[in-house]
């Protein structure tokens, strides 16, 4: 299926938006990794670089790791998984894109296939948000 036009601009929009948001928004890293797999695949393709050593590259790991996981998805697919991921992760960036997003009906409720995604995500987030309370 072809991606819409719709789509790649909401696509594109909720993608600067974490660029320039995601740090004030205290996502944790693993959300930040799921994030980066769905955005090289919608942009880049399937994964195609060379598998980074853990010890000296954990970071690149990481990232390589999470865009592996995605390059099952059709583009797509990425791309729908990545606005559902940031609309659950990010509730700022819904608000501040309505206007833009307001024509994107399929796009304002969580798809079926991203539910797992989202699911474990939301509880990533909740035990994180525990964490952070008990740092204090």
């Amino acid at each position: 299926m072809l991606v819409t036009s719709k789509l790649r601009n909401a696509f594109t929009l909720a993608a600067k938006w974490v660029k320039e948001h995601h740090k004030e928004a205290n996502a944790p890293n693993s959300v930040l990794f799921r994030l980066y797999g769905l955005y090289k695949r919608s942009t880049a393709g399937a994964c195609n670089v060379r598998v980074p050593t853990m010890l000296v590259e954990p970071i690149a790991r990481e990232r390589y790791n999470s865009w592996k996981l995605a390059s099952g998805l059709t583009e797509e697919q990425a791309m729908r998984a990545y606005l559902d991921l940031v609309r659950v992760t990010f509730p700022a960036f819904v608000e501040a894109a309505a206007p833009e997003l307001k024509d994107l009906d399929d796009l304002q409720s969580v798809k079926e296939e991203n539910r797992a995604l989202l699911a474990e995500t939301t509880e990533v987030l909740a035990l994180y948000s525990k964490l952070q309370q008990v740092r204090g």
